[in-house]
């Protein structure tokens, strides 16, 4: 199952307490996934508004779990037992499809009170406010909108939430939302929709929370904590590997040094602590400054082992340059 939809099972099992909170949750998801038919045709209702049977509300959803809360939702807010079409189909993976029609008493008032009529008749735009004024239920109408287009990839994989509406105005007002909430959204169009989408980890994280998926937001950040270790442990391995280079070539040049002055001069010619770290050196040419310092009798510090190979590495430069001055000569 993808991160996605275990996201979405988790938000369709969160049961608002509140009246006000399961409106909202409602219009969220009406707004994001909903049809309005009027006698059979997709359309806004015209100037001289029809009757109130006339009007139907048909929402879409490609999880179970998601039609189970639109028809518990449709029930305590609008009072009857919506009815449910599932579709074989094959696009996109997915085995089965749900059409939930929500069916009411009162269709005109109700599709008022869900922000889809205005109180005059036509279609709204706009999100009433007395859906969003309280911060439970704008968490409510967050969660609604999210589970009917609502989308977040693995964080394992790259950190990506979006949320896909059909209208600029109710993109531009869940922005501003959003904003409130502490959550910096940005947003992008495709295919002549608006997609309001996250690309940070931590706003993700925090969306999940504000929505309710405490447990998806514990494994993101689960998988966060995992892949910032991992980084952590590939950039310690990396700097000891390249440190432990540097000491193997260092020692092997040392080693050379070496043993160019014990070919011209010998060792015999040097000052017992010099030749005590030239042989050391030979014979431990891996050997860190601190390891070939404990080998010397007595113990010496990695910056006196310092001093003593850098007095090594001065007198072979001065013999190769001396080589070198005679074959110049020499020619």
């Amino acid at each position: 199952m993808s991160f996605s939809r275990t996201v979405k099972e988790e938000l369709a099992r969160v049961a608002p307490d509140k009246g006000c909170c399961q409106v909202a949750e409602l219009a969220g998801l009406v707004r994001a996934a909903g049809t309005l038919e009027i006698a059979g045709r997709d359309a806004g209702p015209p100037s001289s508004a029809p009757p109130d049977e006339r009007f139907h509300i048909w929402v879409e959803t490609g999880q179970a779990p998601v039609a189970r809360k639109l028809i518990q939702l449709g029930k305590a807010v609008l009072g009857s037992n919506p009815e449910v079409l599932v579709r074989k189909q094959r696009r996109l993976r997915r085995s089965r499809s749900f059409s939930v029609l929500l069916a009411s008493a009162r269709p005109r008032q109700d599709l008022v009170r869900l922000g889809v009529l205005n109180p005059g008749g036509g279609l709204r735009r706009d999100i009433p406010d007395e859906l969003t004024v309280r911060g439970c239920c704008r968490r409510s109408y967050l969660r609604g909108l999210f589970l009917g287009s609502g989308s977040v990839t693995d964080p394992g994989r790259s950190h990506h939430l979006e949320m896909v509406l059909r209208d600029e105005a109710l993109a531009d007002q869940v922005v501003q939302l959003l904003f409130s909430l502490g959550v910096m959204v940005r947003l992008t169009s495709r295919r002549g929709e608006i997609v309001l989408y996250l690309k940070e980890a931590d706003q993700i994280g925090q969306l999940l929370g504000l929505m309710g998926a405490h447990q998806a937001l514990l494994a993101y950040e689960n998988v966060l904590a995992l892949k910032t270790v991992k980084n952590r442990v590939n950039r310690l391995v990396n700097a000891e590997t390249a440190n432990l280079e540097k000491t193997v070539d260092a020692g092997v040049r040392q080693a050379e040094d070496v043993k160019l002055i014990r070919r011209r001069l010998g060792l015999h010619t040097l000052s017992h602590s010099l030749r005590e770290l030239a042989e050391l050196r030979l014979k431990h040419p891996g050997a860190s400054l601190k390891e070939l310092g404990q080998l010397c009798e007595p113990p010496v510090g990695k910056s006196g082992v310092a001093h003593r190979l850098r007095r090594l590495e001065v007198l072979a430069s001065e013999l190769r340059g001396e080589t070198a001055t005679t074959s110049k000569r020499t020619r």
